[in-house]
């Protein structure tokens, strides 16, 4: 049997899909992440009445992942690499183009660690990685240049059950349930057992060792009370302030440069989405113990410790956190990012140049001012050049990666990222 699909799109409209067999419904139906951007779209007959929308369901999101995988099996590997106290299961999507080796690819993890009950952070994922299975010249050379490894739905238990934050152990992985967990000084998560969550996005980490981590948040149901949660669905233009780049609840959750911070709003407002720039718009400073006297006077953030600082403190991966209220600015901002990698970085004297080692670090200065830290990855190590007019002299911390840096002189005024060929 045979029917034709009509898709809802994330302005609302409806597209007419070819004929697919029944079964393609349940693959398809992902698809259907209407954005929170339609606050026009209500019920026709009471105004008053939001529209719902539709809730992913298990099947739905395993059938999608499945299909995809079998539409784009040279670009695309599906893995499981974890399972919730229940059995739902965690997934890596690894996308990038498997015709050219990985040795000189930019590595990018993404995922939505409280996705989980914030469901736009999901949704945006699901979204980018359409756009990156897709034939746009963008997207090409990206996964020329870059390996993605998206893990869309990393609380499953959370995402299809219970829309809390914390598992069945009460922890919450995208904080790893606070520094008693963790012992910061091995850099060891000590729960693994309780939080195959958690378990499983460092396990990622150590295979891959990424050049960034993106943490995607959102909107969702976390904040209703239990007995408020109805059927569980959203409604049409449930949204949030939007935040690029770090968190309220951890400033330390964010790009050492903040220039790749503003590249990543510059995308964003180019496709119409403002940012909130945190302590900037709020116009403070940041605390410390000895300002508690004056703590009403400066941001209300904190550093602290979560399960995406992992990678920064054991392979100097660069980490960020966003939050998304519609789906299509999340995907700008993260387009944004992804073409940080794919060319030269502003101080940079050298583009990519395909098929020689490395000249040139697109991600800004995490490799050369350490050692090559995938010679343990499962892709050949990397061979890093001496490029330009950057001179750093610093201490190298016991693993290998940069302590202090003293002095970093730059050559030229970049004017922002140069595509290189």
């Amino acid at each position: 049997m045979t029917r034709n699909i009509v898709i809802g799109t994330s302005h609302g409209s409806r597209i007419p899909m070819l004929s697919q067999d029944t079964s393609s419904l349940l693959v398809l139906a992902a698809v259907l992440l209407v954005s929170a951007s339609a606050l026009q779209a209500q019920d026709a007959r009471d105004p008053r009445t939001p529209q719902r929308v539709h809730r992913l369901t298990s099947e739905e999101y395993v059938a999608t992942l499945e299909y995809w995988e079998k539409q784009h099996p040279k670009i695309l590997d599906v893995e499981q690499v974890g399972s919730s106290s229940d059995g739902l299961g965690i997934h890596l999507l690894t996308i990038t183009d498997t015709s050219i080796p990985n040795a000189d690819k930019q590595v990018c993890l993404v995922t939505a660690l409280h996705g989980g009950p914030e469901r736009s952070g999901t949704t945006t994922i699901l979204h980018l990685t359409e756009w990156l299975l897709g034939d746009s010249q963008e997207a090409r050379q990206t996964l020329r240049k870059q390996v993605l490894l998206v893990m869309p739905i990393n609380h499953p238990e959370a995402f299809f059950r219970t829309d809390r934050f914390g598992n069945a152990a009460k922890i919450d992985p995208y904080t790893g349930g606070g520094p008693q967990h963790w012992d910061l000084e091995k850099l060891q998560y000590k729960s693994a057992d309780k939080a195959p969550e958690v378990k499983a996005v460092l396990e990622v980490v150590d295979r891959w060792k990424p050049d960034v981590h993106v943490d995607v948040h959102g909107t969702g149901l976390q904040e209703y009370p239990v007995d408020k949660l109805g059927d569980r669905t959203r409604y049409q233009g449930q949204t949030m302030i939007e935040i690029t780049g770090s968190a309220y609840s951890n400033y330390a959750l964010r790009p050492w440069d903040w220039r790749v911070t503003e590249a990543m709003i510059a995308a964003g407002r180019e496709a119409g989405y403002p940012s909130d720039r945190f302590e900037a718009d709020a116009q403070r400073s940041f605390h410390g113990p000895v300002m508690n006297p004056i703590a009403d006077r400066t941001w209300r953030g904190q550093p602290n410790f979560y399960t995406a600082q992992y990678g920064y403190a054991k392979y100097h991966t660069m980490v960020m956190a966003f939050e998304v209220g519609w789906e299509q600015s999340g995907v700008a901002r993260l387009r944004g990012l992804l073409r940080i990698g794919n060319g030269r970085w502003q101080d940079e004297p050298h583009p990519r140049l395909s098929g020689r080692p490395r000249q040139s670090l697109h991600w800004p200065l995490r490799d050369r001012l350490g050692k090559d830290r995938r010679a343990a990855s499962p892709q050949p190590s990397r061979t890093l050049a001496k490029a330009g007019p950057l001179h750093a002299s610093r201490l190298v911390s016991p693993n290998g990666w940069p302590g202090h840096l003293l002095r970093c002189d730059f050559g030229g005024g970049g004017r922002g990222v140069d595509e290189g060929p």
